[in-house]
This record gives structure tokens, sequence and C-alpha cells, in this order.
């Protein structure tokens, strides 16, 4: 009897630590942060008034896939019509959200299927300053 409550105890404490372990790494990514929270991080990297060229430096510093550059010559734009031009850039993605399942059916199937694709506009006058 004794032995089957240690292995028990055991298997208990495997599981606990395979559940744990997803959970820890998903709340350490910084893509699951809020969007005004990746807000805050990227114009540490590019404070307002940065020129559309260091930004693109930023962007491929931090290794992130430039998705669309728009030098104003196109009426294509993604942010505030003072913005003359714009980058889009795909940050990354993630898979699952942890926390976010009503049972467990939807949390496997956050967890294992779904997917969060995290995206950055920036935008610049005609100047190539950054302003939003």
């Amino acid at each position: 009897m004794r032995n089957k409550l240690i292995i028990g105890g055991l298997i208990a404490i495997l599981v606990i630590a395979l559940i744990s372990v997803p959970i820890v790494t998903a709340s350490s990514n910084p893509l699951r942060k809020s969007a005004e929270q990746i807000r805050k991080s990227i114009l540490e990297l590019t404070p307002i008034g940065t020129s559309m060229e260091d930004v693109l430096a930023v962007v491929n510093n931090e290794l992130w896939e430039v998705d669309y550059v728009s030098d104003g010559r196109d009426e294509n734009r993604f942010l505030s019509e003072d913005c003359q031009k714009t980058i889009r850039v795909f940050l990354g993605k993630y898979r699952g959200n942890y926390f976010g399942g009503k049972n467990i059916i939807e949390t496997v199937f956050d967890i294992m299927i779904s997917r969060t694709h995290v995206t950055a506009f920036w935008g610049f006058d005609k100047n190539s300053e950054l302003t939003e």
C-alpha cells in the first residue's frame, strides 16, 4: 500500500511539472504581453522621432520580419492619416493561450492548435521621422 502511495505521489509531481513548464515558458514570452506593454517595449527601442532608417536597423537587429514598407507613394496606410510612410513588421507568433480555456477540451485545443501572430506598425511623417 505504501509503495502505491509513493508511486501515486511521484506521478502527481510529474504531472504537475509537465503542466507547469509550458505555463512558465508561456508567461515569460514577451509576445504574450498586452498590446500596450508590447508597444511600450517597442517605443523604448524606437522612440518617437526615430528615423525610418534607424527603425529598420532595429528591426533587422531584433531579427524581426519586415512585411511591408510604404515610402508614401501609395495609398496603403495602416495608421492615421498623419502618417505619410509606414512599416509593418511580423514580430513573431506563439501557440495557444494556456490560461484561456473554459474547460479541458478548449484548453487542450488552445495549447495544441491555436496560434497568435504578433505584428507591429510604425508610422512616419513626410520627413521619415517616427510619429506613431
